[in-house]
C-alpha cells in the first residue's frame, strides 16, 4: 500500500518535471545529472473522519522533496516548480514548518533547499453488523470543558504552529505566535485526557485528569535540539 503512494508521488513529480529527470526514493545526497529526491521520512497517524459508517484506517506519509542538478540555478528552478505544483494539488499537503537542523544531521547530509509534503493513505473497512437493540435507549449528556495551554521549547521559547491533539477525541489545533492553544468541548469526566504535541520533528504526550480541563493553563515542554 505504501508502495502505491510512492508510485503516485513519482507519477506526480514526473508529470511536473518531465521524463528526463531521475526520481529517487533514497535519502538526499550529492548526485550527477538532474535528480528529484522523494525520501519517505516517516508515517504519522491521521485523525479519523466523522462518519455514520465505520471510518477508514488512515495515515499520512511524510516525504522529503529535494532536487539536484549540476547547475544550482536549475536545481532551484526544479524545486520551485514542484513546490508550487504540490501546493496547488488538493490531494497533497505541503508542511509550513521548515526542516530543522536535527533532521538534516540524522540524514547525514548538509542542509539544502527542500520541503516536506504529506501524502494521505487510507484503507476502507467494511461496516460491522449492528447488534439488535433489546432495551430502551437511554441518553446521558455529560458536562464538557476546555483545555488551554502553552507549548514551550528550549529557554522557555514559545513554539508557534505546534500540533496539539486530544488523543482519541478528534480534537486538533495548532499553537499561535505566543505558543498558546485551546481545545474546547472536551469531556470533564471519564478517563484521563491524553494530549499529544508535535513540532520540529519532536513529539511528546502528556496526561491530564479530564476533570481538570478547566483548571488553569497547562504548560507542555518540547525537548527540541538547539541548532
Amino acid at each position: 500500500m505504501i508502495d502505491q503512494a510512492d508510485e503516485r508521488l513519482r507519477e506526480f513529480i514526473t508529470a511536473i518535471v518531465g521524463a528526463g529527470v531521475t526520481v529517487s526514493p533514497s535519502a538526499p545526497a550529492a548526485a550527477t545529472g538532474r535528480v528529484v529526491g522523494c525520501y519517505l521520512l516517516e508515517v504519522v497517524p491521521a485523525p479519523a473522519e466523522r462518519s455514520v459508517r465505520r471510518p477508514p484506517l488512515q495515515v499520512a506519509l511524510r516525504y522529503l522533496i529535494t532536487t539536484w542538478d549540476d547547475d544550482h540555478l536549475a536545481a532551484h528552478r526544479l524545486l520551485g516548480q514542484l513546490l508550487f505544483a504540490a501546493m496547488a494539488d488538493d490531494t497533497l499537503d505541503v508542511e509550513r514548518e521548515p526542516i530543522d537542523a536535527a533532521s538534516w544531521t540524522a540524514l547525514g547530509t548538509p542542509p539544502r533547499p527542500a520541503f516536506v509534503v504529506r501524502v494521505p493513505l487510507r484503507v476502507e473497512r467494511p461496516d460491522r453488523a449492528a447488534p439488535r437493540v433489546r432495551e430502551p435507549l437511554q441518553v446521558e449528556i455529560g458536562p464538557a470543558g476546555r483545555l488551554t495551554g502553552i507549548v514551550m521549547g528550549p529557554n522557555d521559547t514559545p513554539i508557534m504552529n505546534a500540533r496539539v491533539e486530544a488523543v482519541g477525541l478528534d480534537a486538533i489545533t495548532v499553537t499561535d505566535a505566543a505558543g498558546r492553544f485551546q481545545l474546547p468541548t472536551l469531556p470533564s469526566s471519564g478517563p484521563p485526557l491524553r494530549v499529544r504535541v508535535a513540532a520540529h520533528g519532536v513529539q511528546t504526550e502528556v496526561v491530564r485528569d479530564a476533570a481538570d480541563t478547566d483548571a488553569g493553563v497547562m504548560t507542555v515542554r518540547l525537548l527540541i535540539p538547539e541548532s
